[in-house]
């Protein structure tokens, strides 16, 4: 469930920067081609980034910070950065501590 819902979320910031087949083009390129699954990317918030930056090069900044406000949002967590990689371990950090 939450895979999916990071998903769905990642999905829509691409969607927003370029329709629905920009997501649909960059959905492929990083499943088929780099072999990296948007499901994943708070497990392997690093390999995310990259391949985002393979993709985007430098407006991937910018497709990040939207990433992470809107996890940040759904997961209600009071963070206002743009790295996925701090958001992530942010996120591990609130679970360990329920």
């Amino acid at each position: 469930m939450e895979k999916e819902i990071v998903r769905k979320i990642i999905e829509s910031v691409f969607a927003e920067h370029g329709g629905e087949a920009a997501r649909k083009v960059v959905m492929y390129h990083l499943e088929n081609v780099l072999k990296v699954s948007p499901s994943d990317a708070l497990e392997k918030p690093e390999e995310f980034v990259k391949a985002l930056k393979a993709i985007y090069g430098s407006f991937e900044s910018y497709v990040e910070a939207e990433i992470c406000k809107k996890l940040a949002e759904e997961y209600r967590v009071n963070y206002s950065g743009n790295s996925l990689v701090e958001l992530a371990n942010e996120l591990r950090s609130k679970r360990r501590s329920r």
